[in-house]
């Protein structure tokens, strides 16, 4: 049995060496990130590494028999490429003897993708086994038809077949609908001023933390810290903590006319990050108070925190509220603690804020990464979140 590595900036280029090279039978066994240690110090760009095999069959994490009786084909065409269809969204250790059926089809049992006209019994297999993923992964069944059909009649018009071909296909198309940026740039010489605003409880306070040792860390930034609230001990001692570490200045205000003198003497730092209290989006005080302290500021960016968590319905209405700060752009908190972040798939293609950062854990700075289509179109097909890819040395 023969694996082969391949290594690529984005998971859609890796496939798709992949795929070259071994043909769209092949299996993916393992999907890693890696950040290699710079010459001097410090973690470079990631790479995203997967091993694939033209040899190896694993088995398939959906129910076989309900494969089968989709398609009348025999069990063992199935299992490789039911499998690949899945493989490549989700973290997959090495094959087993033996797998437990899953429920998954049968908890949507009058869910079926509509076929597009040519297809073979093996691309409607492929191609249903994608679009339940989604479906488990709570992207909504309109939209994850949508998807899928596009997916299918581009491979189509390409005259390209496999599931390593479609489900790269998927995963552009779902990248293609979202709008990252806005991510820290200290190149430009200029003083950067990041605000970052929310709800309470969202996580504005550790996205803090996490970037300021970040910067530190890949740009031998100075780093300001202001907050306000005195009263909030507890975000004033982490800030304090993180202060400490990295020999940044603290600033603890308690009324926005403060706000100039505080920045002034944070005058020679290369990052300011301002720390703002939560309230409820619907405190229309609290609201009116943000936007007079966003105004003294005058941040470069405004970042909206927003906790996975939250239901679909909960964040939209938080993001139509903030946007009258006006925030530019969103944080997503939490992802290592939600269930099922594919629903909010519909939100995000169709959110006014491009995307900044997500944060996937409790680590700093490690588990904040610098948002991209192609990874938030990982996570929303059902990439494993709380372990999205490895991280080596």
């Amino acid at each position: 049995m023969k694996i082969q590595t391949f290594r690529a900036h984005t998971l859609q280029e890796a496939l798709r060496q992949a795929r070259l090279e071994l043909g769209p039978r092949a299996s993916l066994v393992h999907i890693r990130e890696i950040r290699p240690k710079k010459r001097f110090g410090g973690r470079g760009k990631k790479i995203i590494e997967i091993d694939a095999s033209s040899d190896i069959v694993v088995p398939s994490r959906f129910s076989a028999s309900a494969a089968v009786s989709q398609s009348g084909l025999s069990e063992s065409p199935v299992t490789s490429e039911h499998h690949a269809a899945n493989a490549e969204v989700s973290e997959t250790k090495a094959p087993t003897a033996s797998v437990e059926p899953s429920a998954s089809l049968d908890s949507h049992p009058t869910q079926r993708k509509p076929a597009v006209a040519g297809q073979s019994d093996e691309q409607q297999i492929a191609s249903q086994a994608l679009y339940q993923r989604l479906l488990e992964n709570s992207v909504d069944a309109k939209s994850a038809s949508e998807l899928i059909v596009s997916a299918e009649i581009q491979a189509k018009s390409q005259n390209i077949h496999g599931t390593f071909a479609l489900s790269e296909m998927l995963l552009q198309n779902i990248a293609n609908n979202l709008n990252t940026g806005g991510s820290l740039d200290l190149s430009s010489g200029h003083p950067q001023v990041m605000a970052f605003v929310g709800p309470s409880g969202v996580g504005k306070t550790s996205l803090v933390t996490k970037l300021a040792k970040l910067a530190h860390r890949e740009h031998r930034a100075n780093i300001g810290f202001i907050t306000l609230d005195p009263s909030r001990h507890g975000a004033v001692e982490q800030l304090l903590y993180v202060a400490e570490q990295l020999s940044a200045s603290l600033e603890v205000i308690g009324q926005t006319r403060q706000m100039a003198s505080a920045q002034a003497r944070l005058e020679d730092c290369d990052l300011i990050l301002i720390d703002t209290p939560g309230r409820s989006f619907k405190d229309s005080q609290h609201m009116s108070g943000l936007r007079e302290l966003l105004r003294a500021a005058r941040p470069t960016h405004t970042c909206l925190v927003l906790n996975t968590c939250y239901s679909e319905c909960c964040a939209q209405q938080v993001i139509q509220a903030y946007s009258q700060l006006p925030a530019t752009h969103l944080a997503l908190s939490k992802l290592d603690e939600v269930a099922g972040f594919g629903g909010w798939y519909a939100l995000l293609a169709n959110c006014p804020l491009p995307i900044s950062y997500i944060s996937t854990g409790q680590a700093a700075p490690d588990d904040l990464i610098t948002a991209s289509p192609e990874l938030l179109a990982s996570y929303l097909a059902g990439a494993n979140i709380a372990q999205p890819l490895s991280r080596a040395a």
